[in-house]
């Protein structure tokens, strides 16, 4: 069934319009075309038609296919568009498709079109559908979620291998993980320490059977401390009645559990202190005689029962402790008051316990009975003392000789505590010349005020890697990294600020150098893909037109005028294909290295005569004057250089020149310098911009790298021209203000007293037998052995024919008739110029002409010393062709 569409075209050429038009044709629907240019056409025919489907090209002189599909998401979102295009590139592509764009087809396959527009309008209208659809469900899931989301208990949902696939919001308070944090691990790793994970599993393996389940257990938070949660889980069966996984109810009963282990920790306690004091127990009569001792005395000191009683209890004390203590335990008894005293048992392993001892008078009225006391054993603290005592001097030794800066400061900013590394980081000489100073008032830290410190670190407690500028004693700007906390007493109240300070000036220094080299790549990155994006247009824009203007010559309905103008244009899309490549593969042999210098004496004036001849039709169509300045024009100048090369230079500057000027004139011509020659273009046009100055003649670099500029080329002319004129010994360089033109200057060395090298050989001609002559055609291609048999067919010559080298040179042992030979350079079995040696070893007077593909410079150089009497670059040119021949003499 035919379907009507409407179809709006964004292309800005005419002919691509045509063609694509023409391709639609094929549909199986019939439709209406609308076919716009411009920005503001688009957008009323947008606005005025109902369009049910948009083709745009990718590149437009003054606007483009991205904007455009931007414009179409925003206010068209219903209409698909499809990017025809013959520049858009594979990353382009992908990036428009993910975009938004429903579909591209390069101008080079327009047999895609047709399926293209039949795809994207079937896909608009189940787009359509679809979205009505998920609206439906949308609307569904809120439900879900607002009941799910409001359960006081937590929820999850894992999979057969313990996966978690969903949890709600109150899990994600239980746990202390974001639901994005547990979503797609293994429940059993992620929630619980290893002891419980077996339980786990085990309760999963009882759900595939499809058990329900309810337990209590230790989960394992993100701050890894421990929760104790009840987990009531049943198993999720699939549409077949398969367990696929489980859901589990987890509700939080830590308070209730810590409720239980604390009353369960207070009657072990009680049992505990029942059964045996913590502390030894004594008692004595009046004169201080032991009448008693329980077993936790016994147990501190050694003694049994029976070795404590009377005086016996001395016998364990420490021999150095013993005098002074009883001295001072019989003088308090004669005093009678309380007694206290800390000593050492010494054991009868040898051990020593640190006890401190407690005796109070036991009154019956007025008068002492006795003692009862109490020791303690203080070993421990006696054992921290001493290591703290110990800690205390290596945190004093640690403290003064720590890289970084450790500080304790007052509320209030007064320095109380300052190693020796920030004594020298600030540029103190002590830590009294510091201690005067405060912070607030003295203002170390100007990038901060000590207000934000203080609401900082009073807000959280502690201030982590704060970074700012210090201004040291000596002057000297510093960078530091600054972490601080608060120190309170038992009333929470802040007594001071202990802190820690970085000297990170280096690496600051080292950030801003990453930085810029990080915004160098982005740019040299960016500028490179622009550079890419141009070789794909520069290369398919005319190849689309010799692919299409070519299809369109086989028609039948096509007059003799218009194939006229199809040959023209495919020759001039052929002329820009060829002089694209021709850069392409100069700015690689000089990146590498590779380009080859062939310098020999070479009269410069024709050079520029020509030159001129060749673009003043050029300037004749922009309507701007062409003109050749050179000193002395009676006088030719002869220059040892490679001339090949010294007039691409001049070509891709006149190109420029011309490219970027629309009136006035062009003037280029040299003067002559000691040592050298100075070659100068000098144009009135747009000029360059001074940022674009100082990298114009950087490999990959255009003043203008948007697809939207109004002119065609690589861009990659000046950086040609650059590495040539280094390579040839010389400087360039230019002058430009943007609006005002440029003027490009670049130098030759040259002698006038010495010229050597070379001379240019002249051609001879070949001795040509009475009869007809016969010509050997070297080539592998069909279509150039054709051309040149076509060429050549009514010019009473005989042809012969060898497909590699091997037959040709057979060719030419054979047939001694033979007078020339038209050798191609790349061949199978055996190339050209090894065929060529082999020929000039038997017949060393036979002209042979190279016919090559590769016509760099150099090439010349190589192809004589390798024994060929002339060359020939492909593509072939008749006119080029039959002046050879004509030259040696071999048609009239």
């Amino acid at each position: 069934m035919r379907k009507n569409i409407n179809i709006l075209h964004l292309e800005d050429s005419p002919a691509d319009s045509y063609l694509v038009k023409e391709a639609i044709k094929k549909g199986e629907f019939d439709f209406e075309y609308f076919a716009v240019d411009n920005e503001k056409d688009f957008h009323s025919t947008l606005e005025q038609q109902n369009i049910d489907i948009v083709l745009s090209d990718y590149n437009l002189p003054n606007y483009s296919g991205s904007v455009a599909l931007k414009l179409i998401l925003s206010k068209y979102p219903q209409i698909p568009l499809v990017f025809v295009s013959g520049t858009m590139g594979e990353h382009a592509a992908i990036e428009s498709l993910l975009n938004g764009a429903t579909d591209y087809v390069l101008k080079d396959k327009l047999e895609r079109l047709v399926p293209a527009i039949n795809r994207a309008i079937r896909e608009a209208k189940l787009k359509q559908e679809y979205q009505e659809a998920v609206e439906s469900v949308r609307q569904r899931e809120e439900l879900y979620r607002i009941l799910v989301e409001g359960m006081n208990e937590g929820l999850m949902r894992v999979d057969n291998d313990d996966i978690i696939l969903f949890v709600n919001r109150q899990i994600c308070e239980i746990t202390g993980y974001s639901a994005e944090e547990m979503v797609g691990k293994v429940g059993n790793e992620l929630l619980y320490r290893e002891e419980n994970r077996s339980v786990i599993k085990q309760q999963n393996l009882s759900r595939l059977q499809g058990a329900k389940d309810r337990y209590e257990i230790q989960l394992l938070r993100k701050d890894n401390t421990d929760i104790w949660v009840r987990i009531s889980g049943s198993p999720v069966y699939d549409k077949k009645g398969y367990v696929v996984g489980s859901i589990g109810v987890i509700e939080n009963i830590n308070e209730r559990k810590m409720a239980e282990e604390a009353l369960r920790e207070s009657q072990q306690l009680f049992q505990t202190l029942a059964q045996i004091s913590p502390v030894g127990i004594f008692r004595t009569l009046s004169d201080g005689y032991t009448t008693y001792v329980n077993p936790k005395w016994s147990e501190l000191s050694g003694l049994t029962f029976n070795e404590a009683l009377g005086d016996g209890w001395l016998k364990a004390v420490h021999p150095a402790d013993r005098e002074i203590l009883t001295r001072n335990w019989y003088a308090d008894i004669n005093s009678e008051k309380t007694s206290n005293a800390e000593y050492r048992f010494l054991k009868p392993d040898g051990s020593i316990v640190w006890v401190i001892g407690n005796a109070v008078p036991e009154w019956d009225q007025d008068e002492i009975i006795g003692y009862v006391g109490t020791i303690t054993d203080i070993t421990e603290r006696k054992l921290i003392e001493e290591a703290l005592h110990d800690s205390e001097e290596r945190f004093k030794a640690l403290y003064d000789d720590a890289v970084v800066g450790l500080y304790r400061t007052t509320y209030n900013g007064k320095i109380l505590l300052a190693n020796k590394a920030l004594i020298k980081m600030l540029g103190y000489s002590s830590f009294e010349d510091l201690s005067i100073k405060e912070v607030e008032r003295d203002g170390f830290g100007p990038t901060y005020s000590r207000q934000m410190f203080i609401d900082k670190i009073e807000k959280d407690g502690e201030i982590r890697d704060l970074e700012a500028k210090w201004i040291c004693h000596d002057g000297r700007e510093i960078f530091i990294r600054e972490s601080a906390r608060a120190i309170h007493d038992i009333s929470g109240k802040t007594v001071y600020y202990d802190g820690t300070l970085e000297d990170i000036t280096d690496r600051k220094k080292i950030e801003q150098d990453l930085i810029l080299a990080k915004e160098k790549a982005e740019a040299s990155d960016r500028l490179k893909t622009a550079f890419m994006n141009n070789i794909s247009h520069e290369v398919r824009t005319p190849l689309n037109g010799i692919l299409g203007f070519s299809e369109l010559l086989a028609q039948q309905d096509v007059t003799y005028e218009q194939k006229k103008h199809f040959q023209s244009l495919i020759h001039l899309s052929s002329m820009r294909l060829l002089n694209t490549i021709n850069s392409y593969m100069d700015i690689s042999l000089i990146a590498s290295g590779n380009m080859v210098i062939y310098r020999k004496n070479t009269e410069l004036h024709p050079l520029l005569h020509k030159l001129h001849e060749r673009f003043i039709p050029a300037c004749a169509d922009k309507n701007i004057s062409l003109s050749l300045r050179i000193p002395d024009r009676g006088k030719d100048l002869t220059i040892n250089t490679d001339g090949e090369l010294l007039k691409k230079v001049l070509t891709h500057l006149l190109d420029n020149a011309l490219k970027f000027t629309t009136e006035g004139e062009v003037i280029f011509g040299y003067t002559v310098k000691t040592g050298y020659l100075e070659f100068f273009v000098e144009d009135p046009g747009s000029g360059i911009s001074k940022e674009a100055l100082s990298r114009i003649f950087d490999t990959f670099v255009q003043e203008d790298v948007s697809i939207t500029r109004g002119y065609e080329g690589s861009g990659l002319g000046l950086s040609i021209s650059k590495g040539i004129v280094h390579l040839l010994g010389g400087e360039i360089s230019v002058e430009s203000e943007k609006g005002y033109g440029s003027v490009f200057r670049f130098t030759i060395p040259h002698q006038e007293s010495s010229i050597a090298g070379q001379e240019i050989a002249e051609l001879r001609p070949v001795a040509v037998p009475d009869e007809r002559p016969v010509i050997l055609i070297a080539e592998d291609d069909d279509s150039n052995l054709l051309f040149m048999e076509l060429i050549l067919q009514n010019r009473d010559v005989s042809l012969l024919y060898a497909t590699n080298g091997i037959e040709a040179v057979e060719q030419c042992r054979s047939h001694p008739e033979i007078s020339l030979v038209l050798m191609d350079v790349k061949m199978p079995v055996m190339d050209g110029l090894e065929a060529t040696q082999k020929i000039k070893s038997f017949r060393k007077d036979l002209m042979i002409i190279a016919v090559t593909a590769y016509a760099m410079s150099g090439d010349e150089k190589k192809l004589l010393d390798a024994g060929c009497d002339d060359y020939l670059a492909k593509p072939l040119k008749k006119e080029i062709l039959l002046g050879k021949l004509k030259h040696y003499g071999l048609i009239s």
